[in-house]
């Protein structure tokens, strides 16, 4: 406790005079909106929303040549605006950016939906965005200056990223294309008198529990694990549950500076409304009903030097009842789930369709499969792909494909393909559906 208080008043303190940014200021002013009201929370995104609009059809060419005109209702004047994605960003890249900002940090997207995107980020803004990360990080129990272990996919993090990495006791580890020996080694030399916590992308967390808990490796204290960056499939739930004896938090957002939503200890992703502005769409863009699916547009309410407004993330969500109210106490509105991208889906010829969540479901409970990818390029049939367990039977693909026509009631053709390896998508990240039916 004591060497928490010294990095948050201290070091964290004099970090952000240093380099003018916002971390700790942002952190403390999301602590106070624990118990905030609904309504407050609405005021406070209307008022951002509305200065960034103002100040995006004033500063930015992209949207000045737009000739938009406002009024005093910004959650009108948002629809006056088009929704933009990667493709529109990078072929009219120089007119998303502020001309007014200089000595932006420049970011690259994952790349998860094929197409990579360049964006632009002050470090203040940057900052803003590691704040709330950290705000939602709390809810799990963490705490800034406790041990934590961090899966991501830059390994190599040089001095300045080693410095911080000693003075916040981060074990930095590599979430992706790595072998059970580097796995059971690391825990195995741990000081098993310490409690970590540990995060990183869901995947990655999954392998890590899956190989110490294969491996029998129960001497390890985690205080907390949270995620992000990835989809959380009940078997990475239950798997990361029954090593570590703790729920997992999950955090939904992008490599835009997004912090779009976290998981609280109730298990509800609760929308954090003050920093975005979220839109769940269908295919016409109308606003969907509450518990149905549709595509995620977000708006960035803390970005001006590349203001991202009605942004497509090519994510897939479902809304949630806007009347519902959690139990944790929070009062931000909740999403009901996040499906993940929107090629993660299958569609039959009758237009019935399936998320990824349904072939996990389904997956999980045949051991004789240790991974597939499903694989769509028509509407007709479907391709999956799989590898084999050392309990393979061919009996288990008969099985697979009478519950997958079971929960479509519709016969669709199906073809299993035996393969031995396969590839991640461009991130690292691995890939359950690749669809170019519906790109």
């Amino acid at each position: 406790m004591i060497y928490n208080k010294f990095l948050e008043n201290i070091v964290l303190v004099i970090g952000d005079k240093l380099y003018g940014t916002k971390f700790i200021n942002t952190l403390n002013e999301y602590r106070k909106l624990n118990n905030i009201p609904l309504n407050k929370l609405k005021e406070i995104q209307s008022l951002k929303l509305k200065k960034l609009l103002e100040y995006s059809i004033n500063n930015i060419p992209y949207y000045k040549k737009l000739n938009i005109r406002l009024t005093d209702n910004p959650y009108s004047d948002i629809y006056k605006f088009p929704i933009i994605d990667k493709k529109l960003l990078r072929e009219n890249h120089g007119e998303f950016t502020n001309p007014n900002y200089k000595k932006l940090v420049t970011g690259k997207s994952s790349g998860s939906t094929g197409t990579q995107s360049v964006f632009y980020r002050s470090k203040k803004e940057i900052s803003i965005y590691q704040g709330i990360q950290t705000y939602l990080w709390e809810w799990s129990g963490y705490r800034i200056g406790e041990n934590l272990i961090q899966l991501g996919i830059t390994p190599n993090r040089g001095l300045i990223k080693s410095i911080k990495d000693f003075l916040f006791k981060t074990h930095y580890l590599p979430a992706f294309n790595i072998n059970e020996d580097f796995i059971l080694n690391f825990f195995k030399n741990l000081n098993k008198k310490k409690v970590y916590n540990f995060g990183g992308y869901a995947s990655g967390l999954y392998l890590y529990a899956d190989t110490l808990k294969r491996n029998n490796l129960k001497d390890v204290k985690i205080k907390s694990v949270i995620s992000w960056g990835d989809k959380v499939f009940d078997l990475y739930r239950k798997v990361i549950s029954e090593m570590f004896e703790v729920k997992i938090f999950d955090t939904y957002g992008s490599s835009e500076g997004f912090v779009i939503s976290g998981q609280c200890e109730k298990g509800n992703y609760h929308l954090m409304i003050p920093h975005i502005f979220l839109e769940i769409q269908d295919d016409k863009s109308n606003e969907v009903n509450d518990g149905e699916i549709g595509k995620v547009i977000v708006t960035n309410l803390d970005a001006y030097s590349m203001p991202f407004i009605r942004f497509d993330l090519g994510d897939l969500a479902i809304k949630k009842n806007s009347n519902e109210v959690c139990e944790c106490g929070r009062n931000f509105p909740m999403l009901e789930k996040i499906v993940g991208r929107e090629t993660d889906i299958v569609v039959t010829p009758s237009g019935k369709k399936m998320i990824v969540h349904s072939f996990t479901g389904i997956f999980e409970h045949f051991d004789e499969i240790s991974q597939f990818r499903v694989i769509q390029n028509s509407s007709d049939f479907i391709i999956i792909e799989y590898i084999k367990s050392s309990k393979f039977s061919l009996d288990a693909l008969k099985k697979i494909e009478q519950k997958i026509h079971h929960y479509l009631q519709e016969e669709f053709r199906i073809e299993f393909k035996e393969v031995d390896n396969i590839p991640p998508t461009k991130s690292g990240k691995p890939q359950i559906i690749e669809n170019t039916f519906i790109k």
